[in-house]
C-alpha cells in the first residue's frame, strides 16, 4: 500500500514525473493489481493513484484505458453490492 502512495506522489509535477510517463505502461499494470487486491485499504490506495494519474500523467495515462477502465468498473461494482 505505501509503494502505491509513493507511486501516486511522485505523479505530482512538481516531483518526479518524466520518469513516471516513461515507465507508464508497467506503473499501470502495478495500478490495476493493486485495485485487485484482497486488501480494501490497498485497493482504495490503488484508487486513489489512478486519480492522481488521471489528472497529472495525461495523456499518457489515458491512453492506458483500455487496461484501467474495466477494473475500475468492477472494483465499483462490487462496492454497490
Amino acid at each position: 500500500m505505501a509503494g502505491l502512495k509513493i507511486i501516486g506522489f511522485v505523479s505530482d509535477p512538481d516531483c518526479l514525473l518524466d520518469p513516471i510517463k516513461d515507465d507508464i505502461a508497467d506503473l499501470t499494470d502495478v495500478l490495476v493489481a493493486g485495485l485487485k487486491d484482497a486488501d480494501k485499504h490497498v485497493r482504495n490506495q490503488a484508487g486513489y493513484t489512478v486519480g492522481e494519474f488521471a489528472t497529472n500523467v495525461v495523456p499518457e495515462f489515458l491512453e492506458e484505458h483500455e487496461k484501467v477502465l474495466p477494473c475500475l468498473l468492477s472494483v465499483i461494482t462490487e462496492q454497490v453490492q
